[in-house]
């Protein structure tokens, strides 16, 4: 045996065979071992062609070995390179689905990939992802690479065709094309089929196009674990049956967001090895079958958005032992969550860690059971109808995370033990019915908490201001809760704090001076709908803000308007008693500005030039201040503004012609100045007009020009001007509901072809409404006799007012084609010849005024069958005949009928007259019948 002394010779042998060993496999390389020359040079070659802002290629220089550059990996035996990693890890913080461009990425390499590549003929894997290429093809000479057995492409930027000779890549094993802006196109799948030693394939936000063969091609990868395809468009859907299906290995699929229309594909639920399986985002219909109990392997399963789903969830889907994420969020379920015990009640309640019903259209009360998911970490069944109280139960749940329960019809109190879940990060129980108190022993245990929303709901939170919350909150949201008088001094111990809710919640204090900058993370600033009074100060030398939203409206905010960071973007300060000018300079101080809002103040002086100045604005709004001088002229570079809103000031002057180069104009709202002058035609211009209210001006002359443009145009409000001439020609705005010409001194007749404004058509069922938005939109219209403002309720009014003009001739019966009409007003003008008898066709008609006109004839007895009408005043008329006195009209006084000395019957006098009976005898069916249960209550009244 040998003797292990530094002398033998048997220890010499022993150390010269490790030192060959450690040669042999050491990431250092003597000379005889680095990268060959011509692969450097290729490599060098290869660098020429890219961009690289960020330098991120410096160590590959010329006189160092190609295999201690960052990025080139070799064989250690050979000194072949075989690895390419070139993926920008600054990029790696975005989400693996979200569709981005890196171009303004100063760490993205870009520019062009050299075909000099092609001589690192051993590369075995290129990885380029996280850079940006500009819509670059990818280079079809990336199907030359035989040993190639993993190619990442993702997020960088190509675009166009995907190269079939991608298909020549026998021994590839991943495959990640994914998330390149839908600007990669896959016309045909075939090449796919031949990648039979693929393993993970990534082709997520790869345009599919026509591709009709995916499936058939991805079931040739007999080896293949993971299949990734979510928002491709796929152009033939997402087929419900598939015989022989050949994906025995895989472990993972995402066929999520491909607005797929049919029934739940029956041949998932064969894929025995499945494990996560991702659907959300298609309109799949039907009931999930059975069968998904025979996945035993499945971990993940996600059905979310768009799912129309019948039937409850099936028994079978409680017996997934391995079950830990279910998502079935916006499924339209339709089932009473406290009945679904079964389901929960076998093994999968010990598996499950995340459990979301958000918006699946669940009702009932939220049970006890609830509280039996030892190791959910997530549950979310906020957006739904549950009711009842929150069951004690839920501090059990001694894992969870996440508790969002937001927007049901949940009420009481909230348990204390609520405070128990020492591991939450997430907290949602706005939008409820919810009340009662909470104190700071509830918070005590929340340490972890994050994000906190009580939003919406009667709360009471018994907080001292100098409390010491034990959590360090990113989002807060109590709006609505009772928090006040004082300001919360606490919140200025959440140094993390990104968004801030607190309006309506009865702060009658002034703002303290550190709350302007006790966090660099604040962004989200909305204290509105409080008592809040005092001076702010100003802040346009903030020191690192990120400040981009302040909501301070509706307070009692005195002073001068300050000046805000930079950063900012939003900034409302309407309803306040804020004073003086607009500060100067907005356009420097505060550049990123793009909604300033500063509505119902006192503020004075001339609205400033720099306003025009602001590229990125969006909406303004100065309305109910003391503004006077004239409207700027010097719109011509604002084409980004939406919104324009400068009602109810002393504004004089013309309407300046460069707001014609508001090509995305949508509100103009001039109402309650003092302009003057005509309607210039070059407000054609603005063609994505959806209001216009230039209402209480001085504005005259013809309008000749508005047919030819604004086919966005929705509500219209010339109201109380100087018009003449004819009415304007308007048949082909084709999305106006709302048109208010009143008050001025049009003359002639009302045009025939008004009857085919077809926005006017719709019947109030069929009204669509628009999603919320900054702007306050808001009209003034004369409805059942008085001056009424409508704002949130627009959007399903359907007017026509043409009152108080010189207008002539008959009532054109083409307006009885206006199904959708809510309000007609033609009073005051000088209309003859009779009421159309179809005015019947008008069924969701519920004011109408035809006063001071000069119509004859009788009232049409169809006018009874409007029943939604409870407004109608035809006084001051020439009209005849009896009254129709069945449905609603039986509910008007004589103020709706005076000044006919034709009209007799119920309310004004009896009719004597032949004519009078003879009007009777010609009753309708409904109408007879009215008389009769009217005789017979009166005769049982009697007895």
């Amino acid at each position: 045996m040998c003797n292990p002394l530094i002398s033998s010779p048997c220890y010499m042998r022993v150390a010269a065979i490790l030192l060959v060993f450690l040669f042999v496999n050491s990431p250092i390389r003597l000379a005889g071992f680095s990268c060959q020359d011509n692969e450097r040079q290729a490599l060098l070659k290869f660098k020429r062609g890219l961009k690289d802002p960020g330098n991120r290629l410096s160590s590959w220089e010329v006189t160092t070995d190609c295999c201690l550059w960052k990025g080139v990996s070799c064989d250690n035996r050979t000194g072949h390179v075989i690895g390419l990693d070139l993926s920008n890890d600054h990029n790696e913080h975005q989400h693996q689905y979200q569709e981005q461009s890196v171009s303004d990425d100063r760490w993205a390499l870009g520019g062009e990939l050299s075909p000099h590549l092609l001589a690192i003929k051993h590369l075995t894997t290129l990885d380029l992802s996280g850079n940006y290429f500009g819509n670059m093809l990818i280079p079809a000479f990336l199907g030359s690479f035989k040993q190639l057995a993993t190619l990442r492409l993702s997020r960088a930027g190509f675009g166009g065709r995907i190269p079939h000779q991608l298909g020549n890549l026998l021994g590839l094993r991943q495959l990640d094309l994914s998330n390149n802006g839908q600007s990669l196109l896959l016309d045909d799948c075939w090449w796919l089929s031949n990648l039979t030693s693929l393993q993970h394939l990534d082709l997520s936000f790869v345009n599919f196009g026509i591709a009709t063969n995916w499936l058939k091609a991805l079931n040739a990868l007999h080896f293949i674990l993971e299949i990734r395809l979510s928002q491709c468009g796929l152009l033939d859907g997402i087929p419900s049956s598939f015989q022989r299906l050949n994906l025995t290995s895989l472990v993972t699929l995402d066929l999520s967001d491909n607005y797929s229309n049919s029934t739940l594909p029956t041949w998932l639920f064969d894929l025995k090895s499945l494990q996560n399986l991702f659907l959300g985002g298609n309109y799949f219909y039907g009931s999930i079958p059975a069968s998904i109990g025979n996945m035993s392997s499945l971990t993940v399963l996600e059905l979310s958005d768009r799912f129309s789903l019948r039937g409850s969830i099936p028994g079978a889907l409680g017996n997934l032992c391995k079950l830990q994420q279910l998502d079935l969020t916006w499924s339209r379920l339709r089932q009473n969550l406290s009945g679904m015990k079964e389901i929960f009640s076998g093994c999968i309640k010990n598996s499950l860690t995340k459990l979301s019903l958000r918006g699946a259209s669940l009702s009932g009360y939220l049970p006890e059971w609830i509280g039996d998911f030892q190791n959910l970490k997530i549950l979310d069944l906020s957006m739904n109808s549950l009711s009842g109280k929150l069951p004690s139960s839920l501090g059990r749940l001694l894992s969870l995370q996440q508790l969002s329960l937001y927007g049901n019809e949940l009420n009481g109190d909230v348990p204390q033990t609520i405070g128990w879940l020492s591991e939450l990060v997430i907290l949602k129980l706005g939008l409820n019915s919810l009340e009662g108190g909470l104190s700071e022993n509830f918070f005590a245990n929340l340490r972890r908490l994050k994000y906190l929303d009580l939003s919406s709901t009667s709360l009471v939170l018994n907080l001292r201001p100098d409390w010491k919350p034990p959590f360090r909150l990113e989002y807060i949201s109590v709006s609505s809760c009772i928090l006040g008088p004082q300001f919360p001094s606490w919140i200025k111990t959440q140094e993390s704090l990104s968004s801030l809710h607190m309006s309506d919640v009865n702060i009658s204090d002034s703002i303290p001076d550190w709350f302007w900058n006790f966090s660099s993370s604040l962004k989200f600033i909305n204290l509105s709908h409080n008592g809040i009074r005092g001076m702010l100060p100003d802040l346009s030398e903030l020191a690192d803000s990120n400040l981009t939203y302040v909501d301070l409206s509706c307070n009692l905010l005195e002073g001068t308007v300050p000046q805000f960071p930079k950063s900012i973007s939003y900034l409302f300060l309407s309803n306040n008693s804020l004073s003086g000018l607009i500060p100067p300079g907005i356009h420097k101080t505060m550049p990123k500005l793009q909604y300033l809002f500063l509505s119902m103040n006192n503020l004075s002086g001339s609205i400033p030039l720099f306003l025009c100045n602001l590229e990125e604005l969006i909406g303004v709004e100065l309305s109910n201040n003391h503004l006077s001088g004239e409207l700027p002229d010097c719109w011509e570079g604002s084409s980004n503004l939406l919104d324009l809103d400068v009602s109810q000031n002393e504004i004089s002057g013309q309407i300046p012609i460069s707001i014609s180069h508001l090509t995305s104009l949508e509100h103009l709202n001039l109402r309650g100045n003092r302009l003057s002058g005509g309607l210039p035609s070059s407000l054609d211009g603005c063609r994505a007009m959806v209001l216009l209210d230039l209402s209480y001006n001085q504005l005259s002359g013809e309008i000749t020009w508005m047919d030819r443009s604004f086919s966005n145009l929705k509500f219209l409000n010339l109201r109380a001007n100087m018009f003449s001439g004819n009415l304007p020609p308007l048949s082909q705005l084709n999305s106006l509901q709302i048109l208010d010409l009143s008050r001025n001194k049009f003359s002639g007749n009302i045009p025939k072809s008004y009857g085919n404004l077809s926005a006017m058509s719709y019947s109030r069922n069929n009204m669509q409404t628009e999603t919320a938005t900054y702007f306050h939109v808001a009209m003034n219209l004369d409805f059942k006799g008085l001056v009424v403002q409508f704002s949130s309720l627009l959007n399903l009014i359907v007017a026509i007012d043409l009152s108080k003009n010189h207008l002539l001739g008959p009532i054109p019966e083409e307006l009885t084609d206006l199904y959708g009409l809510i309000l007609l007003n033609l009073s005051g003008n000088n209309l003859t010849g009779h009421i159309p008898d179809k005015i019947n066709l008008l069924k969701s008609l519920e004011a109408v005024d035809f006063s001071s006109n000069n119509l004859s004839g009788a009232i049409p007895p169809s006018i009874a069958q409007l029943y939604f009408l409870s407004y109608m005043n035809v006084s001051y008329n020439n009209l005849s005949g009896r009254i129709p006195i069945s449905g609603q009209l039986s509910t008007f006084d004589s103020s709706s009928y005076v000044g006919n000395q034709g009209l007799c019957g119920i309310p004004l006098y009896e009719c004597q007259d032949k004519g009078s009976v003879k009007d009777e005898a010609h009753l309708t069916s409904p109408e007879i019948w009215w008389h009769l249960s009217a005789e017979l209550v009166m005769i049982m009244l009697l007895l």
